[in-house]
């Protein structure tokens, strides 16, 4: 990641490609290129299309989700605002003949694609930094009639077991340690988007609408949300966390699931502090250094039963998915 913070309403940005820190962003995140996941979202679009001609992943970052759906696709188009993230998605899942790779924000893919040329778009973890309502007429175009629409993001992790009550509260607050830190050292811009984000993931992605007359078959899928946070950071002084909804309950199916396994992971809380590594754009290094975020890990690794203990994480995790009208 680029040492400084970068003034855009896109906050989370590299600058150039850096090997260590897409390791460690591959690493550090929720894992979900297993069949089980994957297999909702083939069964949705088989319920309604079934045509596995040519998906879209917009916002591919690294290409994770690129390179799992590739074997059911013939043809893949993974794209990305960012030439930085391209390179690190080249790099991974360039072998794969059937992906091809363009840079194109999410906003304008309907420039970029022919319309109606896509049986499935899918948007991983990306359109909290999108502008939605932009960002999803461009996706309806570039669909085929009947064509798949699936959205998801993840909130903060889930202490699941130990004294989780404990572990929870501990990393709540270096996590808001660090982003009132980094927003303190950001521009007007970057807080604009950062707030703009947080917004939209702390409402379940709720905010996020289908009009009628483009979408049908609209379900929000939910994951382990309640009585647990969406958005990474809680309310920041003179941020506030404002909360909107564009569900309509009379068209729109909402799921609520339990589901402690889903995505779990087993970390250390060497592992907790490389996720919030990954989900910050600012200079771990100077901040590492920091008295205050050095005496809270020290909490959190003595709460977790010690540096190399293991607890199980979970996440809130949201999927919408809509077909095209």
């Amino acid at each position: 990641m680029s040492s400084e913070v970068i003034d855009s309403n896109n906050f989370w940005r590299l600058t150039d490609y850096d090997e260590a820190y897409w390791e460690n962003y591959l690493a550090a995140r929720p894992k979900y290129n297993n069949n089980d996941f994957y297999n909702i979202l083939y069964s949705y679009h088989d319920s309604h299309s079934g045509c596995y001609d040519v998906a879209h992943d917009i916002g591919t970052g690294p290409g994770q989700v690129a390179g799992v759906i590739a074997s059911r696709f013939k043809r893949v188009i993974a794209s990305d605002a960012n030439d930085a993230h391209l390179v690190a998605a080249k790099k991974h899942h360039g072998a794969i003949p059937n992906i091809e790779f363009m840079l194109c924000a999410g906003e304008e893919v309907a420039a970029g694609v022919p319309r109606a040329s896509c049986d499935a778009v899918f948007c991983a973890e990306a359109i909290p930094l999108m502008d939605k309502e932009t960002a999803l007429d461009g996706f309806a175009k570039v669909l085929k009639p009947n064509g798949t629409l699936a959205v998801w993001f993840y909130g903060r992790p889930i202490f699941m077991d130990g004294d989780k009550e404990a572990c929870q509260e501990i990393y709540n607050r270096i996590f808001n340690a660090k982003a009132q830190k980094m927003l303190d050292a950001s521009s007007p811009e970057f807080r604009a988007g950062w707030k703009h984000g947080t917004d939209t993931i702390a409402s379940q992605l709720d905010d996020v609408a289908f009009p009628a007359s483009v979408w049908k078959n609209v379900e929000r899928r939910k994951w382990n949300t309640v009585g647990a946070k969406m958005e990474f950071n809680d309310a920041l002084p003179n941020l506030p966390i404002n909360l909107s909804s564009a569900v309509d309950p009379s068209r729109e199916k909402v799921t609520e699931l339990r589901d402690g396994k889903l995505w779990a992971e087993k970390w250390t809380v060497g592992e907790v502090g490389k996720f919030i590594e990954a989900m910050l754009p600012v200079n771990h290094a100077e901040l590492d250094q920091d008295p205050e975020l050095r005496a809270l890990f020290e909490e959190l690794a003595k709460a977790m039963g010690g540096k190399d203990a293991e607890r199980v994480i979970g996440w809130p995790i949201v999927l919408l998915l809509a077909t095209r009208g």
